[in-house]
Parts: structure tokens; sequence; C-alpha cells
């Protein structure tokens, strides 16, 4: 946690359009590493301590990214941008532990996060191209 919010806090100051763009997009492979590895183990204190550090930079980057948006309503904007790491926060583990409870094989909870974090990714590229979309002028 230290290391991710610690990172994500220098290199994303004054770079919030951009910083969140490429940790979110490593995520997926992160995740995917130890599903894609069969039976050969991957050194489980080297995924966590990666992927906790890409999710929680990415967490505290979007928190104050949504707060720099919504500056007109901070409250509103701080509540309902924790709001929505919460709900990421139980949902993730819940379907994870469904599909390893359904097939009976880690693995699968890897597969689930990496799909997570590529829906997540996709979200972001989507989101950032119709913004600059809607920042350039039209043509004439």
């Amino acid at each position: 946690m230290l290391i991710g919010v610690t990172a994500a806090g220098r290199t994303a100051d004054g770079q919030l359009r951009r910083a969140p763009v490429l940790p979110r997009c490593a995520l997926p492979t992160g995740w995917a590493a130890p599903a894609a590895a069969g039976t050969r183990p991957v050194p489980p204190f080297a995924v966590t301590i990666v992927q906790g550090g890409l999710s929680f930079g990415i967490g505290s980057t979007l928190v104050h990214r949504v707060m720099v948006v919504a500056s007109g309503a901070p409250s509103l904007s701080g509540s309902c941008a924790r709001a929505a790491l919460h709900v990421g926060a139980f949902l993730g583990p819940l379907l994870t532990g469904a599909a390893t409870g359904t097939a009976h094989d880690y693995r699968h909870a890897a597969w689930v996060s990496a799909a997570l974090a590529a829906v997540a990714a996709a979200v972001t590229v989507t989101s950032r191209t119709r913004a600059v979309d809607a920042d350039a002028p039209e043509a004439r």
C-alpha cells in the first residue's frame, strides 16, 4: 500500500488524466500471471506486492481525480468515490470466491481478477478517448 500510494502521489501530481492509464493496463497481466503459470507456482509474495501497489496507487489517484473534477461538491464527490472503491472491494472477492468455490481451483480467482482489471482498463481507455474527442475542436 505504502509503495503504491507513494508512487502514485509522486507521479500523478499534475498528470491526473494520464496517470492511471499505464498501471491500470498492467493490472490484468499481473493477475493473469498466477493463473497462466498452471501448476508452476508463481511466488505469491511478489504478485501481492506488485498488484497491491498498483491497485492502491490507482485507487488513490482515481479518488483524487474525482475530487478535482467535482470540486464544487467536495463532500459528495469524496463520498461517491470512496463508495465506488468499497463496492469494488466487496464485489471482487465475492466473484473470485464464487469462481474458486465452483471450480475448486485457485487459478479461477486470478482469471476473474484479470477479467475485472481488463474491464477497468477498457473503460479507462474508452473514457479517455471520449474526453480527448470532446476537447478537440470540430473541423469545419
